[in-house]
């Protein structure tokens, strides 16, 4: 594997975590869930799990492909690692979303 397949893969990741980050901004705009019904709440909590893991996995990945091309190119190529740590804070944004989703759940489950 060379480095312009890596970062034609990391491209690509990126793509797919900005369509799952804009999805995820839409549903946290306003509190749309008292609205929804149980079955949609369901559905909503099964689709922000899956963002979840794409997103955990997009950050392994850039993590890994940091530290991959530190040893590759040197240490300026450390800087690469500020990407997945300025992504981070998005994390506990869905994960908070996904909290509330389940409360939500819970509350209609008594």
């Amino acid at each position: 594997m060379n480095l312009q397949d890596l970062k034609g893969n990391l491209k690509c990741l990126f793509c797919l975590y900005l369509l799952s980050l804009k999805q995820t901004l839409s549903m946290m705009k306003e509190n749309h869930y008292s609205k929804m019904t149980l079955h949609e709440l369901k559905t909503q909590a099964k689709t922000v799990k899956t963002m979840m893991s794409i997103f955990s996995g997009i950050l392994l990945v850039l993590v890994f492909a940091a530290v991959f091309l530190s040893f590759r190119q040197g240490f300026y190529a450390i800087t690469i690692l500020f990407i997945p740590v300025a992504l981070f804070p998005i994390f506990f944004v869905i994960l908070n979303n996904l909290n509330n989703i389940k409360k939500e759940i819970k509350s209609r489950e008594r």
